[in-house]
């Protein structure tokens, strides 16, 4: 796989990551504070699950060339472990 397309695919990643740093920290302030209700707290730690898995998602593309269906190759590297 060319570097630049690793670079790309990996910056994509971190862009998921530093939102997801960005949403936790929200999620604790409001924890402190006492003003996270159950329903919106769930629905952010939802979001903040899904984020994670996007991300990972997106760096096993990284690992090699691959053809067709971007979602569909990361899904399937992901939940075989390659």
């Amino acid at each position: 796989m060319p570097e630049g397309k690793r670079k790309f695919i990996e910056d994509a990643a971190r862009v998921i990551d530093g939102r997801v740093a960005a949403l936790k920290a929200e999620l604790a302030r409001d924890e402190a504070s006492g003003r996270a209700e159950y329903y919106n707290s769930s629905a952010d730690r939802a979001a903040i699950a899904e984020a994670e898995h996007c991300a990972r998602l997106i760096r096993y593309l990284g690992k090699a060339p691959y053809r067709g269906d971007p979602y569909d190759v990361a899904l399937k590297r992901w939940s075989t472990g390659r």
